[in-house]
């Protein structure tokens, strides 16, 4: 993670910020977008309180969280981002209208999703 923060920090620092719901609900998100000086990546920082930090193995059928969805405010429609966690490549307007599923992969309720423009 300190790696992917050095990595990161220029986006982090000097970005433009997008809020995505408010911290207390479902699906609270925080997007920092690279101008073209920047190269253009995305990072999108999303938490869940209402997810269990145990694990999902230990959410109860009866207690999964709903699905959580970020619609991305900075990408260009006229561009491809790829998604560096599964090397999958998405369209700007997609991103942007039907946006992308949050894996939870880092932890149970955080995640940390960094698209990559693609020239």
């Amino acid at each position: 993670m300190i790696a992917l923060y050095r990595e990161l920090r220029l986006v982090l620092h000097n970005g433009d910020v997008y809020r995505h719901s408010t911290p207390s609900l479902h699906g609270y998100a925080l997007e920092y977008a690279a101008g073209a000086e920047l190269d253009g990546r995305i990072v999108i920082l999303a938490y869940d309180s209402s997810r269990e930090r145990t694990g999902p193995d230990a959410i109860s059928e009866q207690s999964i969280p709903p699905v959580t969805r970020i619609r991305l405010a900075s990408a260009d429609p006229a561009r491809h981002y790829r998604l560096r966690s599964d090397g999958s490549l998405h369209s700007g307007a997609a991103l942007r209208s039907a946006g992308v599923i949050v894996p939870w992969a880092v932890a149970a309720d955080a995640d940390v999703l960094v698209f990559d423009r693609v020239e």
